[in-house]
């Protein structure tokens, strides 16, 4: 709109010629199609003068506001001003009720002049409009045996060979309607009594299938969370490699039936949303970059849960590429939920559209379906860093030293003191058996006991540390001998 007002500006400043004008009592038909609350009449007076009134009316039109002569009692004809003539203007505006005449009467004053034109606003008044009931019941044709899979391809709004027809009658009328009361000629499709019947269409079917289609992305994601939280406890138990194997399968195949309903539901918004098409291509290299900053971030918090299983406070220190690789799995996870949430939405759209759901509530749905999922896969996939610390305090407390976690890893050493008893919180400090550490932190370190399962810390300068000695596959400290 901004950019037909400024050309229609510009040609009337070259010195072009407007278009002519329409004939008297001709309405200009709104263009654009914008959706809109309110329906403003405004009365304005316009010089009389053809090209003036011509670049008016299209300069008004551009705007989605229709421009008519007045009718007999809209105004009063002694109130216009002399060499001036009375135009209506209906304008169309988004927002609340309350001060809508008066908003109306800006815009038309704003457009009038930015492009210089002899217009002035003489008055505005709202167009009351009383809700229209719905007059009419409704049919859809269905087949008259419905295979499962057709049920299915319905259920998500693929293609199916069902015949598209529908039909409405007043509700006044009695009765019930038949395929014979349909046209032949409508459509292509020809309809068979035999094989085709009118299946009444209502609000609880719509309804049943919002929720079929929630509890489709529910199920999904509640699949991934449980197959996340189980295969976390199975492995607290070290299964075999066969079971081990199945339950990765088993995530792999949820995982990409998410996928699916995720491609499904955004190849259909974006091709149903012209905003969605501008905005995804931008979405994602300005997303990228944000989230590989993020991923460390993540992964902070992966390492963190994992330390803290063994009681001590935050994490050693790491290299980035270590953090990007603890945040990664967690960030597929949520991003597979909320992926997952949104499709649903795009779904629904493309199932019930027939039944005027809008896309911003059908995406608004999945959206918070989405956030939920998300929040669901997040917590288990964080809880597997509780799996890999309970799998590693057994190999410790054996005297094994387990495969590091993200970079994280723990070292056998023996503590020699510089002091008869120096101080260390969580205990004395064993001097006879080999003790965990991740590292230092500062001028403190942490150490956990496998002996007694307890964390311990101290100062650096208190203590001298040496690595530990392997024998017989144990790690052994010499005076513990």
């Amino acid at each position: 709109m901004q950019q037909s007002l400024l050309g229609l500006i510009r040609a009337r400043r070259e010195g072009r010629t407007p278009p002519p004008a329409a004939p008297p009592g001709d309405s200009q038909v709104a263009e654009g199609g914008r959706p809109f609350d309110f329906r403003v009449r405004v009365l304005v007076e316009i010089q009389e003068d053809p090209d003036e009134i011509a670049l008016a009316q299209e300069l008004l039109t551009a705007c989605g506001w229709p421009v008519r002569e007045p009718k007999s009692g809209e105004y009063v004809p002694d109130a216009i001003t002399p060499s001036y003539v009375a135009r209506v203007v209906e304008v169309r505006l988004l927002g609340s009720r309350r001060g809508v005449a008066a908003h109306a009467a800006y815009e038309v004053d704003r457009v009038a002049r930015r492009a210089g034109l002899p217009l002035r606003v003489r008055e505005a008044a709202l167009v009351e409009r009383e809700p229209v009931p719905i007059a009419h019941r409704y049919w859809e044709v269905v087949p008259v045996h419905t295979p499962w899979f057709d049920r299915v391809l319905d259920l998500t709004g693929s293609r199916s060979k069902w015949p598209e027809h529908f039909l409405g009658m007043p509700k006044n009328d009695e009765g019930e309607p038949d395929t014979t009361e349909l046209s032949a000629t409508l459509g292509t499709q020809r309809l068979d009594p035999a094989t085709h019947r009118l299946h009444r269409v209502t609000s609880d079917a719509a309804i049943s299938r919002f929720l079929r289609i929630i509890g489709l992305g529910l199920l999904l994601e509640v699949a991934l969370w449980a197959g996340i939280s189980y295969g976390r406890d199975l492995l607290r138990d070290q299964p075999p490699l066969w079971l081990t194997a199945t339950g990765y399968g088993v995530l792999v195949v949820i995982s990409l039936s998410m996928s699916v309903v995720t491609t499904m539901g955004l190849q259909h918004a974006s091709r149903y949303s012209g905003a969605l098409r501008q905005v995804l291509p931008w979405l994602v290299p300005l997303a990228v970059p944000a989230l590989i900053a993020s991923l460390p971030q993540i992964g902070g918090v992966t390492q963190d849960a994992y330390v803290s299983a063994f009681g001590l406070p935050g994490a050693a220190a790491t290299s980035w590429a270590d953090s990007l690789e603890a945040g990664v799995f967690v960030a597929l996870g949520a991003l597979l939920g909320l992926g997952t949430g949104i499709g649903v939405g795009g779904l629904l759209h493309r199932s019930l559209a027939r039944t005027g759901l809008s896309l911003g509530l059908a995406m608004a749905a999945g959206l918070l379906l989405g956030t939920i999922g998300a929040a669901l896969q997040t917590y288990a996939a964080l809880d597997l860093a509780d799996v890999k610390a309970a799998q590693d305090r057994r190999a410790l407390a054996a005297g094994a030293t387990p495969v590091p976690f993200y970079g994280i890893e723990a070292h056998f050493v023996c503590a020699h003191p510089t002091t008869k008893a120096p101080p260390v919180y969580g205990g004395p400090l064993p001097t006879t058996r080999p003790l965990v550490t991740f590292g230092p932190d500062g001028d403190r370190i942490s150490l956990w006991d496998p002996g007694t399962k307890r964390a311990l810390s101290m100062r650096l300068e208190d203590a001298s540390f040496t690595p530990a000695r392997t024998e017989e596959g144990r790690a052994v400290c010499p005076q513990g001998r």
